[in-house]
């Protein structure tokens, strides 16, 4: 079965990492964790309720990274949360093939 952070798979390979992200992504969910990383995979089309906003607003807000369902928003709120209880710059990394939908 499908888990939402891959290091949580019984065994870690990778027939067992791409079996994980096929069936997410045929469940339209884009979007896996990696520990602390986050990998999403670009569904060439679109998915409004992965992006609505109210639903966005009530999933993410308050809730540390791990603890949210896998999302850029929750990669953000975490940032978020950093910049003001740390009081230090953050930074996320944003990586992928040209046309892979990062914007």
């Amino acid at each position: 079965s499908e888990v939402s952070d891959a290091t949580q798979l019984p065994k870690l390979s990778d027939e067992a990492m791409v079996n994980n992200l096929a069936q997410r992504y045929y469940a339209s969910e884009i979007h896996t964790y990696v520990g602390p990383l986050l990998l999403v995979l670009n569904p060439f089309r679109q998915l409004p309720e992965t992006y609505d906003p109210p639903a966005v607003k009530a999933g993410f807000r308050n809730l540390r990274l791990g603890k949210a369902r896998p999302h850029v928003y929750a990669v953000a709120e975490e940032a978020y949360v950093a910049l003001l209880s740390e009081k230090r710059s953050q930074a996320i990394v944003v990586s992928g093939e040209s046309g892979a939908g990062k914007t």
